[in-house]
């Protein structure tokens, strides 16, 4: 249930706006729901959680005006909604969410799924660069695209067109953020390359073959079971500059539930260095997750599982010395070693035409892209952490299959 709250407050004069707004906003509704024992969690602070002695449960969302409230604590869920209303001169109410901060939420309760999409945005970009009428695309770029490359500034920056496909990437298509992610690093002076390459991605847009968005669907249990996977891609021409990703799941069913490409900070020795920098990144994500989810009553009772594709890297992270030419890396495979003795994270192998991030390091062609983000394939149940396989089935990141 999604609940839309006015900054106009009780007594007030005049309505606010602007950042201000926003500010004196947050801090009423977070005094307000503090009151009511309804508590915002540490690792996201517009994240609000209440549990009573039963068991049933409230989760609170702020952002900027808008409120979305959920859970099975319905006396609770009143008593806040009574709460908010006497405060605020005006409030809007939605009894279902269909659409929430720009995404759209498209619900199948026979199958027990829901989906994230951006529709309407993707065809209004269509609609705004006339691409819907051009031969769709099955990915969003092109593998023999030079996007390293910057212009010689003859060209007009495509901030606009790069933070469009970002919002994309962000929200609701996450095969987009390697895409992105090259766009972005040269849209201020970018060559004819890189306008080729939004032409590209708008015409992935077009294409009938991609997903609707992510969508999320519950297992055989309700269990929640957090475990990701890290790529890093070693780019030899250019600058040399890697690229790292990694994407998280909570379940064998459903689309990801954050992902993210980036640009490595420094150049890497070799490919394993690579490889131990999106390992330490997921590592740093999947501890941060799992804070995430023990506040709001989904602990983790076992490592989290990180598969990587690099053999290397797991030779170098389970073994007992450290050789010359790793030297340099003591410090992120001693991290790396700390966090497993912890029992936080445990690395596994997993083939590199089954990882899932690797359509975020690199352009991949269609017969290895599909099958990683949209295609369904076979699954296998989730298992306790000493039962994992050593391979894990590949992972869409937009959408999976009906659980057998």
């Amino acid at each position: 249930e999604a609940y839309e709250f006015s900054a106009c407050l009780v007594g007030s004069e005049m309505c606010i706006s602007g950042r201000q707004a926003s500010f004196i906003f947050n801090k009423v509704v977070d005094g307000l729901l503090i009151a009511i024992g309804v508590l915002p969690r540490i690792h996201d602070p517009c994240l609000y959680y209440y549990c009573d002695l039963n068991g049933l449960v409230m989760i609170c969302i702020v952002w900027t005006d808008d409120i979305v409230i959920t859970g099975d604590a319905s006396d609770k869920i009143e008593e806040t909604c009574t709460c908010l209303a006497d405060y605020f001169r005006k409030v809007k109410f939605n009894e279902e969410i269909s659409r929430y901060v720009g995404l759209d939420l498209l619900r199948d309760r026979i199958q027990r799924t829901m989906t994230l999409s951006q529709r309407p945005y993707q065809q209004s970009l269509l609609d705004k660069y006339n691409a819907g009428h051009k031969r769709p695309r099955s990915t969003p770029i092109n593998p023999v695209s030079d996007l390293r490359t910057k212009g010689g500034g003859t060209l007009p920056d495509v901030y606009e067109q790069s933070g469009e496909i970002g919002y994309l990437a962000d929200r609701s298509m996450p095969e987009l953020k390697f895409a992105s992610s090259q766009l972005r690093s040269a849209a201020a002076d970018p060559t004819a390359e890189h306008e080729k390459a939004i032409q590209h991605v708008h015409r992935y847009l077009a294409s009938d073959s991609r997903p609707p968005g992510i969508t999320f669907r519950r297992g055989s249990t309700t269990e929640v079971l957090l475990f990701g996977m890290s790529d890093g891609s070693a780019i030899k021409g250019h600058d040399s500059v890697s690229q790292l990703a990694y994407c998280f799941f909570l379940n064998l069913h459903s689309g990801t539930v954050c992902s993210r490409s980036v640009k490595a900070s420094a150049i890497g020795t070799a490919p394993s260095d690579v490889e131990l920098k999106a390992i330490v990144l997921a590592f740093k994500k999947g501890i941060f997750l799992r804070g995430l989810l023990f506040e709001i009553g989904y602990p983790q009772h076992q490592p989290t599982v990180i598969y990587t594709d690099s053999k290397t890297v797991l030779d170098q992270v389970h073994g007992d010395t450290i050789s010359s030419a790793s030297e340099h890396l003591i410090l992120a495979i001693n991290y790396i070693r700390d966090q497993i003795k912890l029992g936080h994270v445990l690395l596994l192998h997993v083939d590199t035409d089954q990882n899932t991030s690797d359509v975020m390091t690199k352009a991949t062609s269609p017969a290895k892209f599909v099958p990683l983000s949209t295609a369904p394939v076979p699954y296998t149940p989730l298992t306790p952490p000493t039962h994992y396989p050593a391979q894990t089935p590949a992972l869409p990141l937009s959408r999976q299959p009906t659980p057998h």
